[in-house]
């Protein structure tokens, strides 16, 4: 009988974790989602988003599911279940999406940044030849 709750457990847990959705589906939704918005800031600091960042952001989204989902599978289902729910950017703002989270801010401010540089170097070209003149 012992056997019977252990099968029963354990199929159950199957189950469950099979309605979860993989961290590939889930970072898919996001960047469908939080692509376009990304694109938005970017552009307005002068910069486009190319495919290859599209991509790294895609498989930097993976990894760190991933590592959420082996690590802390309650709140990697509670994070998939918020982003496959989201309908658009704002929703997505609502969702615990750990270190994934920390590390969009991070980019977009790498991106500020980079728009921040190539600014000053615009700006520094122009003065130098200004000095030349």
């Amino acid at each position: 009988m012992r056997i019977h709750y252990v099968l029963a457990a354990s199929l159950a847990a199957a189950l469950f974790a099979g309605c979860t959705p993989s961290p590939e589906k889930v970072c898919g939704h996001f960047g469908d989602i939080a692509t376009p918005e990304i694109e938005k800031m970017m552009k307005a600091f002068g910069k486009d988003m190319s495919d290859a960042d599209k991509t790294k952001m895609k498989g930097d989204c993976t990894t760190e599911l991933d590592k959420m989902k082996a690590e802390k599978p309650d709140e990697y289902k509670k994070a998939a279940s918020c982003v496959m729910d989201a309908k658009e950017f704002k929703d997505l703002e609502k969702c615990d999406l750990g270190k994934s989270e920390k590390k969009i801010e991070k980019a977009e401010k790498k991106a500020e940044k980079k728009a921040d540089d190539k600014g000053d170097d615009k700006a520094d070209k122009k003065a130098d030849d200004k000095d030349e003149k």
